[in-house]
C-alpha cells in the first residue's frame, strides 16, 4: 500500500513536470504568431542577400545535455544566429556543432533553408526547457557524495550548480536546499560551522553558500591554509567549564557528569545556580516526570514499541543527515486507553539553527472540515464513533528517512542520569509531533479507502479526522453489520479500529467487549458526549491566573475549546480587550495598570463556569430543512447567526 502512495506521488510530480514543459511550449507558440502578425504590419524594405566571411572561430559543440543548451545558444547565438547570412549556412553551421543524442534528434530533418527555424525549435523545445534543466541540475544536486579528502571540489560542484538553479530562477531560500548541502559536508567542517553559526545571526542560503565556498573568511574554516592569500589566525571561542573551570564545554566536563553532581557545584558556588549545563546536552534541562508511576508508563511505552518495532537501536555509523529530537509526556487522563502519551517535539532548535519542521514538507491539508464533521455528528440518528489504534505509528518510514528521527532516553529509570547510562534510538514508523504527519496519515488512510471502493469506506473517508471515526445507521442491525465491515477495512491495511461506542444500547451490547469503548468520561473530536442520555456538553474554563498579563490573558482565551462557535457572544468582550491591550503597547509579560486590571476582574467575574448541555441530534437531513441567517455589524465586530429549522411531517 506505500508502495502504491509514494507511486501516485511520483506520479504527481511527474505530471506537475509534464504540464509545466506544456505550458512552455504554448508560451513559445503563442510568442511565434505575435511575431508573425508583428512583422506583416510593418513595412518591410527587402535588401538583397549577401555573405559575411566569419572569421575562423571554433564553434561550440552540444551533445544534447540539457545543462549546457543556455551556454551553447549563447554562444552560437552571437557567432552565428544572429549574423546576416542565408537560413542554409546557419543551418550547415548548427549540424556541424551537434554531436551525440542531439544530432540524432534532427538527423531525419533535409538540410533545406525553410527547415532551420523549425530545426533550431525543436533543439530549443527538447533541450532548452527550463523546468528540465532544473529537475536535472536538482538530480545531480542530490547525487553530489560526502568526500572527506576532496571536500573543496564538492564545495565548488554545489557552487556551480546553485548557480544555474539560481539563474533559472529557482528559490533558494527553502530550508531544504541548506540540508542537502550540510549533509554533503564532512563531520569535521560541520563541527566546527555549527560553532561559527551559534555565534551569528541566521542568515540566507545565499550567504551561507559564499561562506562554504570561501573558507579562509569563515571562523568555522580559517584554520584551512591556502596557497593564494595568507589567513589570519582565528579568534578561538574559550569557554572554561562553569564546573571545574577546565577549558571545554560545560555539557562535556566528566569530573561533574551528573545532574545532582552539577546542581551541588553550582549550589556551593552561586546561590542562582539554574544553568542549561545541568542537563545532558546543550539545548534544554534534563527533568524527571513528575509522577514515579507516569516514569514507568514512560519508560514501558519506548520498551513496547521497541518490541513491536516502532523504534530501533541505530547503527554506529552516522551517515546522511541525523537529527535528534527530544521528547515530553502529554497527560490525557480523559482517554480510556492511552492515558500518557509521548510527544516528539520536532520544532526544537538550537539558536541559528532551523528544527526540523522547518526543513520538513508539511504537505497540503487534506482533512475534512472539523465544523462539518461535527455538524454531521449531530444529524445522525444513530451515531457510532470509534478510533485507529496507534495510526501515526502504523505508517512505516524509509531506512534512509530514520536517521532524522532519533532521541535519547535512558538505560535504567534507577539509575543516575549520566552518559553512561544513556541509549540512542530512532524511529522506524512516523513520529507524532512531526509537522508532516497528519498529512502521511490522512494521504494513506485516503488512498487506501479510495481503493476500497465500497458505500463505507466512502462514509469512513467523508467523516474520518485523523484518527478518529464517526458513522451513522438507522437501526441497531445496520450499525452492527458497519462495525464488522469497519473491522475488516482497516485489517486490511493492518490497523486496529477500536474504542466503538453509540447512542445506541443494542449495538453496544452487541459488539466484542475488547472492541467497546471503557466506561468513563467519552469526547469525540474534544467535545464531551454522554452517550447514554445522548447529549454533548461545552465546558467552560475557569481563570486560574495568578497575574495580570498580556500572555496570561491570551491564554485564558484559546484555552476555551469552542470549535462550532456557541461561545462566540461571550467571547467577544474578551478579545476586544485583547485588542485594547495590543493598541496600548503593552509588552507580553507586562503587569496591566490599575484600570485595565479591575476592568478584567469585571469580566472573569461574569464569566460562566457551568457546562452547557445541548442534545446530540438536533437535524433530520431526510426531512425539509430550512435556513434562517441572521447578520449583524457594530464599529468594533460584525456576527452572522444561522438557524436550521427542521420541518417535521404533520
Amino acid at each position: 500500500m506505500e508502495q502504491g502512495l509514494f507511486r501516485v506521488i511520483h506520479e504527481g510530480q511527474e505530471a506537475i513536470l509534464t504540464l509545466t514543459r506544456h505550458k512552455n511550449e504554448i508560451e513559445q507558440k503563442l510568442e511565434g504568431i505575435l511575431k508573425v502578425v508583428r512583422k506583416q504590419q510593418e513595412i518591410i524594405i527587402p535588401s538583397p542577400n549577401h555573405t559575411v566571411q566569419l572569421p575562423q572561430l571554433s564553434l561550440p559543440t552540444f551533445n544534447g545535455d540539457p545543462r549546457q543548451w543556455r551556454q551553447f545558444w549563447s554562444s552560437f547565438d552571437a557567432a552565428v544566429h544572429s549574423q546576416t547570412i542565408p537560413d542554409i549556412q546557419k543551418l550547415n553551421y548548427l549540424y556541424s556543432c551537434l554531436k551525440g543524442e542531439a544530432l540524432q534528434a534532427v538527423s531525419g530533418y533535409e538540410i533545406a533553408p525553410e527547415n532551420y527555424g523549425i530545426i533550431r525549435q525543436l533543439l530549443k523545445n527538447k533541450y532548452g526547457d527550463p523546468s528540465t534543466i532544473a529537475s536535472i541540475l536538482y538530480r545531480e544536486f542530490q547525487s553530489f557524495k560526502q568526500n572527506e579528502k576532496e571536500w573543496m571540489i564538492t564545495i565548488e560542484n554545489i557552487e556551480r550548480v546553485l548557480r544555474q538553479l539560481e539563474a533559472l530562477g529557482d528559490n533558494l531560500g527553502h530550508p531544504s536546499i541548506e540540508t542537502i548541502i550540510e549533509c554533503k559536508m564532512p563531520p569535521w567542517i560541520l563541527n566546527k560551522y555549527s560553532n561559527f553559526r551559534a555565534d551569528n545571526k541566521p542568515t540566507t542560503i545565499k550567504g551561507e553558500q559564499k561562506r562554504m565556498y570561501r573558507p579562509e573568511r569563515t571562523s568555522a574554516l580559517s584554520t584551512m591554509q591556502t596557497n593564494h592569500r595568507e589567513t589570519r589566525s582565528p579568534t578561538s571561542r574559550k569557554r572554561p567549564c562553569i564546573f571545574c573551570s577546565r577549558d571545554h564545554w560545560d555539557s562535556d566536563c566528566d569530573i561533574y557528569s551528573t545532574v545532582k553532581g552539577r546542581m551541588k557545584r553550582l549550589k556551593r558556588s552561586t546561590p542562582t545556580f539554574h544553568h542549561c549545563s545541568l542537563s545532558l546536552n546543550a539545548t534544554g534541562d534534563t527533568r524527571r516526570l513528575n509522577s514515579s508511576s507516569h516514569l514507568h508508563d514512560y519508560d514501558n511505552t519506548i520498551k513496547d514499541q521497541l518490541l513491536r518495532g516502532v523504534i530501533e537501536v541505530p547503527p554506529n555509523d552516522e551517515v546522511g543527515v541525523v537529527h535528534y529530537l527530544p521528547h515530553h509526556e502529554v497527560l490525557t487522563p480523559h482517554k480510556n486507553t492511552t492515558q500518557i502519551r509521548i510527544v516528539y517535539d520536532a520544532s526544537a532548535h538550537q539558536r541559528g539553527f532551523k528544527s526540523l519542521n522547518e526543513v520538513l514538507y508539511r504537505g497540503p491539508v487534506i482533512l475534512p472540515d472539523l465544523v462539518g464533521v461535527l455538524l454531521r455528528f449531530r444529524a445522525m440518528k444513530i451515531v457510532i464513533t470509534a478510533d485507529i489504534e496507534k495510526a501515526f505509528l502504523q505508517i512505516g518510514l524509509q531506512e534512509e528517512e530514520r536517521n532524522c528521527t532519533r532521541f535519547l532516553w535512558v538505560k535504567d529509570i534507577n539509575q543516575e542520569v549520566n552518559n553512561e547510562n544513556m541509549k540512542c534510538y530512532r524511529f522506524k514508523r512516523v513520529p507524532f509531533g512531526v509537522i508532516s504527519s497528519p498529512f502521511l496519515l490522512t494521504a494513506t488512510l485516503n488512498y487506501h479507502l479510495g481503493n476500497s471502493g465500497s458505500t463505507l469506506a466512502k462514509e469512513i473517508r467523508q467523516n474520518l479526522y485523523v484518527d478518529n471515526v464517526t458513522i451513522s445507521a438507522n437501526n441497531t442491525e445496520e450499525a452492527f453489520w458497519k462495525y464488522e465491515e469497519m473491522k475488516i477495512i482497516f485489517q486490511e491495511a493492518s490497523m486496529n479500529i477500536r474504542e466503538f461506542l453509540s447512542n445506541d444500547q443494542g449495538f453496544n451490547e452487541t459488539i466484542s467487549y475488547h472492541d467497546l469503548s471503557k466506561p468513563g468520561k467519552n469526547h469525540f473530536l474534544g467535545i464531551n458526549w454522554n452517550h447514554e442520555r445522548d447529549r454533548i456538553g461545552l465546558t467552560l474554563k475557569p481563570w486560574i491566573g495568578k497575574f495580570f498579563t498580556k500572555r496570561t490573558i491570551l491564554q485564558f482565551i484559546a484555552s476555551q475549546y469552542d470549535p462550532l462557535g456557541y461561545l462566540v457572544p461571550v467571547m467577544v468582550r474578551l478579545k476586544l480587550f485583547i485588542q485594547h491591550l495590543w493598541r496600548q503597547n503593552v509588552t507580553w509579560d507586562q503587569s496591566l495598570s490599575e484600570s485595565d486590571s479591575q476592568y478584567w476582574r469585571n469580566l472573569i467575574n461574569e464569566w460562566p463556569t457551568n457546562v452547557i448541555e445541548l442534545p446530540r441530534h438536533v437535524i433530520n437531513p431526510l426531512q425539509s430543512l430550512e435556513f434562517h441567517i441572521f447578520t449583524d455589524a457594530s464599529q468594533v465586530a460584525y456576527s452572522a447567526a444561522v438557524y436550521i429549522r427542521n420541518c417535521m411531517p404533520e
